[in-house]
């Protein structure tokens, strides 16, 4: 009776665990260690390999600092655009400036001639192209046109003319009543006072209807007004000379033709002219003789 061959029936089946349930009777007695089996395992393997295993992919990490570069390059950029642009549109803020100083200032030119008048013993400073009267009866500085503000708020043509006369008994226009202060006096100084001359000075702005109106300016001495407090004609009278400023609506170069009309300007926005300054100094350059 022929023997059966375990390793060649194990060895016809190509599956390890097949393998293994056939080669199960040769554990017991004849492959007690599992050395048959794990041989024929073995086999089976070299036979029939893995196949390689792909490696996994190694993910390399972006490298973002370009695009941050870029981002900040850009930011960068748009930082100095707008330097550059708000910086032209401050040189063109102080080119209308600069423009409207010189529209401004064209009306009051800064240059100066020097009067002196032998009717009043008395000389001054005024505004070239400002122009002069002078009689017996009274002296007058006359401005050319300019655009000041009425009482109503409405930007008028019109004239500032400086009055110097002698001291007079009444004031034509001037309330019986007396005068409201429209602003609270400036105590100013003459520049070069003679020796009959006081050193300081008060100028007031008077009101005659108009709570916020500007009528008049005058030379009061040493009367002085605070804004709001009434002012007695008898104070005005007083000076000698009777220097006086007052505003005229009209069209023509010098008011002559015709009988100009007095205007009442808004008090809050006489100092803001130009004519305010020119007036100014013209009444502190002015030198007493006798």
């Amino acid at each position: 009776m022929a023997t059966s061959n375990p390793s060649a029936q194990h060895s016809s089946n190509d599956d390890p665990d097949e393998s293994d349930k056939l080669n199960e009777h040769v554990f017991e007695p004849g492959d007690p260690d599992g050395v048959v089996a794990a041989e024929e395992r073995m086999r089976w393997q070299e036979r029939h390999p893995k196949p390689p295993t792909t490696p996994k992919p190694q993910y390399k990490h972006k490298r973002r600092w370009p695009a941050v570069l870029v981002v900040i390059l850009l930011l960068v950029a748009a930082s100095f655009g707008a330097y550059l642009f708000g910086k032209h549109e401050a040189a063109k803020k102080q080119v209308v400036t600069k423009k409207q100083t010189v529209i401004v200032s064209s009306t009051v030119t800064t240059q100066t001639k020097n009067y002196n008048s032998t009717n009043y013993s008395l000389s001054f400073n005024y505004p070239a192209n400002w122009t002069i009267s002078d009689t017996t009866q009274k002296l007058t500085v006359t401005s050319p046109s300019m655009e000041l503000e009425s009482v109503v708020g409405a930007k008028v043509k019109a004239h500032v003319v400086v009055t110097i006369e002698n001291q007079q008994t009444t004031i034509p226009g001037f309330p019986s009543g007396g005068a409201v202060a429209a602003l609270s006096s400036d105590d100013i100084n003459y520049t070069q006072p003679s020796s009959v001359q006081r050193a300081q000075t008060y100028l007031s702005y008077l009101s005659y209807t108009e709570s916020n109106g500007l009528d008049g300016m005058y030379v009061t001495g040493n009367n002085g007004y605070q804004q709001g407090q009434q002012v007695p004609m008898s104070d005005i009278v007083e000076g000698d000379p009777l220097i006086s400023v007052g505003f005229e609506s009209c069209e023509s170069n010098t008011c002559n033709s015709g009988t100009p009309d007095a205007m009442t300007l808004q008090a809050s926005s006489w100092k803001a002219s130009s004519a305010y300054q020119a007036v100014t100094k013209l009444i502190e350059s002015i030198v007493i003789d006798s």
